[in-house]
């Protein structure tokens, strides 16, 4: 069930390198390379990038399937952007 979120194996193989890199670098330095205060807000805004392309796309596909009724089209933009919908 979990994995229903990494539909697309992009996603998948970046979360698994990333902590891979991050549980087996040699001293700690991708930790610490990523607590690095500009690193960090990149990586926050990136975050926040793709959260409002996830609302955009679960808007366009609730838009596809529910023409006209404007609370489901709302409630779907919602809950792909909080990550409770895997589309």
């Amino acid at each position: 069930m979990a994995l229903l979120c990494y539909a697309r194996i992009y996603w998948f193989e970046l979360s698994a390198v990333s902590r891979y890199c991050i549980n087996y670098a040699p001293f700690d330095f991708v930790y610490k390379f990523c607590k690095f205060m500009p690193i960090r807000l990149l990586i926050s805004i990136l975050k926040e990038v793709q959260r409002a392309n996830k609302v955009h796309y679960g808007i366009l596909f609730a838009m596809k399937n529910f023409p006209g009724s404007h609370f489901v089209i709302g409630v779907f933009g919602i809950l792909k952007g909080a990550c409770f919908l895997c589309l």
